[in-house]
Order: C-alpha cells, then sequence, then structure tokens
C-alpha cells in the first residue's frame, strides 16, 4: 500500500479543499495523521554553526592537546553538553537512561538556542570567542533587489 506524506497550509483554502477531495476518494481502511509542521534548522544555520561553532571548538582543543581527532568529536562534545535528554518510564515517570539529540532534529528556533548556549558556555569555560552569523559565513548573498538567497558552496 503506498505511504504519502503532504505539508498543508490551512491557512490556505485551496490546500485544504484539494486535501478533502483527495480523501474522499479513498476506500477501505486508513490511519491519517495529522502533525504540526516545523521548520528544522536552516541550512544557513548550518553552513554557520560547524566552522564558526564546532570548528573554533575542536581548533582549540587540538591546540590544547585535548584527545580528540576530527571536528566530529567536538560537535559530539557539544551535543552532549546541551542535548542531552532524560528517557522516562511512561508508566511510572522514572527516569531509566538518558539519550543526546540529534541536531537534525531541532526547529530553527531550538537550533538557534542550541547555538547560543554553546557560544556563552565556549567564552565562560575556554575563552573562545565564535563569531556572528554573517551572510558571508552562512552562505548567502545580496542580490540586486537586496534579498538573501542561498549560493551553493
Amino acid at each position: 500500500m503506498p505511504r504519502e506524506s503532504l505539508l498543508i497550509d490551512f491557512d490556505n483554502v485551496t490546500q485544504k479543499r484539494s486535501v478533502l477531495t483527495r480523501l474522499g476518494v479513498l476506500k477501505g481502511q486508513w490511519r491519517v495523521e495529522l502533525i504540526p509542521y516545523r521548520a528544522r534548522r536552516s541550512d544557513q544555520q548550518n553552513k554557520w554553526y560547524h566552522p564558526c561553532i564546532v570548528g573554533a571548538l575542536f581548533q582549540f582543543l587540538r591546540e590544547q592537546d585535548y584527545d580528540i581527532t576530527h571536528p566530529d568529536d567536538a560537535h559530539e562534545i557539544l551535543k552532549a553538553k546541551f542535548l542531552t535528554v532524560d528517557v522516562l518510564d511512561p508508566q511510572t515517570g522514572q527516569v531509566i537512561g538518558k539519550r543526546v539529540r540529534s541536531t537534525t532534529t531541532l526547529s530553527t528556533a531550538e537550533f538557534s538556542d542550541y547555538c547560543d548556549r554553546c557560544r556563552a558556555w565556549m567564552l565562560d569555560f575556554f575563552g573562545i570567542v565564535c563569531p556572528d552569523p554573517t551572510p558571508e559565513l552562512t552562505g548567502e548573498r545580496t542580490t540586486k533587489r537586496g534579498k538573501l538567497r542561498m549560493v551553493e558552496g
């Protein structure tokens, strides 16, 4: 049986009608799940995060002879520090373990908050200053009309 995923703006009457029309022709039993859409971290955020935050921490730790060999090690350190969450028993609420969230699951707002916390910790703990995001660092540039657009690198 085919599986289909749609992104629908329910504020758009045309899209809403289209979905209802498509649902109206289905036969048999179907499970329909509606999940609110949340924008995931942006490409611009990611293009800034890896060189400016992860790269800065990696370079500092290597210079201080920490036992890390790849920028992914610095990324994992940051994730463990700021994205570790408790895993709860649904019946008792008791903490049965911990897991580290992936940055790919963060919304743009959550990722922005995560980056802010990483930068603050790196400044307070190591004295590392990370540059602010700029169009040059995020892969954006100004067009003739003044808008920013992505430039593939």
